[in-house]
């Protein structure tokens, strides 16, 4: 049997690489996988925005991925808060259990017997392949027509991919386009990295509430930066501090909960793309040019 790797058993958990049977977690409980997540290449949790299905309650978070469950010790997730919101613990062994995950109670599943002999034969037949590409001697095989239609599904499936996440938030709303586009740019702000936790702020900073401070953008900065939890230290600057007064008068007046900043990525990131930088860019846009977002076909 091929060495295991956490890059091998994300990419099955991903692709659903298992066998068909009852997906039972070390307590017993039968969980059911609604989605698996989007797989994060950077730090963090290894997919966000999974779903799983757990005594008829559907629960919607991140995934933690490991060979073992002892990994999560040696990799240090017990000091990151980050890994305190997890869903679902995925390991190949379980070999210990976890404070962290019995109290946040998550479940953790193991896979050691989900994972058929042929997959990871494969997968040793690919990686151990002399050519940078093992599946090279293959594509002769394929014709033109075969590849364009190939093709033309890959770029359909994206689409389809893209419209269902509309629709989702479209429904999420109750048609209120003005919400859902709001969410649907902010999201795109937060380019690849920081996706999810825009649109998390999106949702619980509502638009309508944004569009009353319109007209003054310290108080944009501050709702923004505020709500996403980056305000919250110390600062010598005197605008970062009317920011942090600003936002505490606004937060007591709409009764208002920030979000952990933890969840907001700045590792690997180009200054320019930091999430605070982002939303402040977001302010200007709200500021000038807030009747985009009221009517996009402006």
């Amino acid at each position: 049997m091929p060495k295991l790797n956490e890059e091998l058993l994300q990419f099955i958990w991903q692709h659903k690489l298992l066998k068909p049977l009852p997906l039972i977690t070390q307590s017993g409980e039968e969980i059911f996988v609604l989605k698996t997540g989007e797989r994060n290449t950077d730090a963090g949790p290894d997919f966000f925005n999974a779903q799983i299905k757990l005594r008829e309650i559907v629960l919607a978070g991140n995934v933690e991925v490991h060979v073992k469950s002892s990994d999560w010790l040696k990799h240090g997730h017990q000091k990151n808060k980050n890994y305190d919101n997890i869903i679902l613990h995925v390991v190949y062994e379980h070999d210990v259990v976890l404070e962290q995950n019995s109290i946040h109670h998550v479940e953790v599943l193991e896979l050691k017997r989900l994972i058929a002999d042929e997959t990871l034969e494969q997968y040793h037949k690919l990686s151990s392949a002399k050519t940078k590409l093992p599946c090279a001697a293959q594509l002769q095989t394929v014709n033109n027509l075969k590849f364009v239609a190939w093709m033309e599904r890959m770029t359909i499936e994206r689409l389809e991919e893209k419209v269902k996440r509309f629709e989702g938030l479209w429904k999420e709303f109750n048609g209120d386009y003005t919400q859902t586009f709001y969410t649907i740019l902010l999201r795109n702000f937060g380019f690849n990295v920081n996706a999810l936790p825009f649109e998390l702020l999106a949702k619980q900073l509502p638009f309508q509430l944004l569009l009353k401070h319109a007209d003054n953008v310290m108080q944009l900065e501050a709702l923004l930066l505020g709500m996403a939890g980056l305000l919250e230290n110390q600062f010598e600057d005197k605008y970062i501090q009317n920011l942090q007064n600003e936002f505490e008068y606004l937060k007591n007046k709409y009764q208002l909960k920030a979000l952990n900043k933890d969840l907001f990525k700045f590792s690997k990131l180009r200054p320019a793309n930091f999430p605070n930088v982002r939303l402040v860019q977001f302010a200007q846009l709200m500021h000038k040019k807030s009747g985009v977002l009221l009517n996009p076909t402006q």
